[in-house]
């Protein structure tokens, strides 16, 4: 046979095959279902006549759609052939249409809830119709199901697991959504955790699922961890490296514990105590029967920004003061626990406590029955070493349970043994407890840069180290086309989340600045290079640097080392009589009178907390030096308002209106 004729005979057999296909898809077409008037059931006849080819047995029939057609028997669906014989039996209540793949989706009702499943054109099961949703991989080599899946602890979540197209799990249900892959890897959220993780192609958790969020930047992957610590990973997650965040702290932690989660931040829990946050109490009636309380410091290793946290433990059995959960042998105890500046623990203080009633100030913790505390609600409590405070509003309360005893009530509780609301709940935790330590995070910036700056930045007002009481809130109010600023006596700072990813946004929040157990920490005013739009920030015509600068306010701790950034602005909108104003971010610097010797607000002595933020401590100024504003008295009557000038957003005009 020479090679023209097995050629030709090929395609002689190829023909034959796709006119045989065309035949067997044709005739299926041909069939048409039809309704049997004697026995009121459908079958399919020949098209153009009233020959059965699939005799009337179906309760209703559809239309053959490539080769297959759906029919119903009892109120429930299966599927056919040409021949009619099932290609899934007649127990669903829902068939889908095939994919390219040859995949559908089988649903059925199972009481009240619908089930589904993946089958072929065969009728081979690959995922069994019990599973809450179901999804195919565009390729058809991976499928996904979401399952009811038990935490313990917890109440059921829907989560969704990854099989191959054999039914095999490759990755046991966990994800919140399923996977959209890209180059092989999957960035995923769990629903165990509510933290970003990386799969790849197979199901293999290539990085685990403890992020607060993950990205792709310039083809690698960048991830911040729960502790604020930055991750970098090359395209293929061999090589990376990894900074924390400085001044970042370790969270509170739930612990899996729906309890200490309702706790958190119910008065004292969880807080971060410091020295002078934390008081050793005694107690006796003064004159007229007042209640008066011996303050004195609490005796431990206090080390370099150590602090205490209250937290609520679970504990084996019953003792004195322990508080009850549920009707089970379940108690709790709220221990003192001691960590380091990072939020690395130290030891117990105290392994046994609870609360005994609160005041205006703060809350009574009894410490194992041996100590009274006064825990101070304001972070810049005084930081004397003893005092006498006057307590007229006391409010007892009992500890029989945790409800009464932590201060949330029954439905919190509730809420938070469903599993989202507990994951959801603990990465709020995670970003409060570091919130403003990355709400600016500074470029690095280059040499070029550098010099940029330093040769900028020779004027006295980014050399000046601002006090607390010289930092406060504002407001500017415009009136009649004037401006005024109203001031208030305190610092609180609200704070963006500003990570890599622009959709990444931390819930706004407020927070009032700690000025650590002197109040002697500072603030100081720097620079930083624009390269980008430079005309949207402040220009140095003075200088030659040919830059445009951002303003940053950085505080620093009392032996000058940073400790975080607290905001940055494009520049400084007003400055009138001493007072330097940042309109967006409701903040005012206030600087010594010109031509008036010294600054204003230094702290003398140990110090003592501004009062917290209320409109009854409104304080109106045009101007004015807070003299020792640390110890400030804000019973006395504040200066007239006085109308504001804009300052020109340039660097001369901000050196020539603040001369300290």
């Amino acid at each position: 046979m020479n090679k023209n004729t097995k050629s030709f005979q090929q395609f002689l057999l190829l023909l034959c095959s796709f006119a045989l296909a065309f035949s067997l898809s044709a005739s299926a077409q041909d069939l048409k279902p039809a309704k049997d008037k004697a026995t009121k059931k459908y079958g399919y006849q020949g098209k153009g006549t009233k020959t059965w080819v699939i005799p009337p047995s179906f309760d209703d029939a559809k239309k053959f759609v490539d080769g297959t057609a759906e029919v119903e028997i009892d109120g429930h669906w299966g599927l056919i052939d040409q021949a009619g014989n099932m290609i899934f039996p007649a127990i669903y209540d829902n068939i889908g249409k095939f994919d390219k793949n040859g995949y559908c989706e089988l649903m059925r009702k199972v009481n009240g809830t619908k089930l589904r499943g993946i089958a072929d054109r065969d009728g081979r099961i690959v995922i069994p119709v019990e599973a809450r949703g179901v999804d195919v991989d565009r390729s058809g080599e991976f499928m996904y199901a979401e399952y009811d899946t038990e935490v313990p602890g917890f109440k059921a979540e829907a989560m969704w697991g990854i099989y191959d197209n054999q039914g095999r799990e490759l990755l046991s249900p966990q994800l919140s959504y399923t996977p959209t892959f890209r180059d092989g890897t999957f960035i995923g959220k769990s629903e165990v955790t509510g933290l970003y993780g990386i799969i790849g192609y197979d199901g293999t958790v290539l990085q685990p699922f403890q992020y607060l969020n993950i990205i792709r930047s310039s083809g690698s992957f960048k991830a911040l961890g729960t502790d604020l610590t930055h991750y970098i990973w090359s395209p293929d997650l061999r090589d990376g490296q990894s900074m924390r965040e400085p001044r970042a702290i370790k969270p509170y932690d739930p612990q899996g514990d729906p309890v200490r989660a309702a706790a958190w931040q119910k008065g004292p829990i969880g807080r971060r105590l410091y020295a002078n946050m934390v008081r050793v109490v005694e107690f006796h009636t003064g004159f007229l029967g007042s209640t008066k309380a011996a303050c004195n410091m609490l005796h431990i290793d206090w080390g370099r920004g150590r602090f205490i946290r209250l937290e609520p433990c679970l504990i084996s059995g019953s003792i004195p003061g322990a508080m009850r959960y549920g009707g089970g042998n379940r108690y709790y105890t709220l221990k003192a626990l001691l960590y380091e500046a990072d939020g690395t623990f130290v030891q117990e203080v105290c392994s046994r406590g609870w609360l005994e009633g609160d005041f205006s100030e703060g809350a009574i913790y009894n410490a194992d029955g041996k100590q009274r505390w006064a825990i101070m609600a304001n972070p810049n409590a005084l930081g004397l070493p003893a005092y006498t405070m006057d307590i007229h509003d006391y409010r007892a309360f009992g500890h029989e349970d945790v409800f009464e005893g932590l201060g949330f009530s029954i439905s919190e509780l509730s809420k938070l043994q469903r599993l989202y609301d507990f994951t959801t709940r603990c990465k709020d935790i995670y970003e409060t407890e570091n919130v403003g330590v990355n709400s600016y995070i500074p470029r690095m910036p280059s040499s070029v840069h550098a010099r940029a700056e330093l040769a900028a930045s020779k004027s006295h007002i980014f050399h000046y180290a601002f006090h607390m009481g010289d930092v406060v809130n504002c407001a500017v109010r415009h009136k009649d086309g004037k401006d005024f600023v109203e001031l208030f006596p305190d610092l609180t700072c609200i704070y963006k989340d500003r990570i890599d990813d622009p959709s990444y946004t931390m819930s706004e929040r407020e927070e009032v600045i700690y000025w650590g157990p002197n109040n002697a920490r500072t603030v100081r005013l720097s620079l930083e290079a624009m390269t980008h739009n430079p005309e949207k920030y402040t220009l140095d015509d003075s200088h030659g640097t040919g830059y445009s600068y951002m303003l940053v306010l950085n505080m620093f701790e009392e032996d000058g080392t940073w400790l975080r950034t607290l905001a940055a602005a494009p520049w400084a909108d007003y400055f009138q009589d001493g007072i330097l104003v940042f309109e967006p971010l409701g903040i005012a610097m206030i600087t010594p009178f010109r031509g008036h010797k010294g600054g204003a607000g230094k702290p003398q002595g140990s110090g003592m907390g501004q009062p917290s933020r209320t409109g009854g401590n409104t304080v109106e100024s045009h101007g004015g030096s807070r003299e020792s504003a640390g110890v400030a008295d804000n019973s006395k009557p504040a200066p007239a308002p006085g109308e504001l000038q804009p300052l020109p957003h340039t660097l001369s005009a901000l050196e020539a209106a603040v001369r300290i």
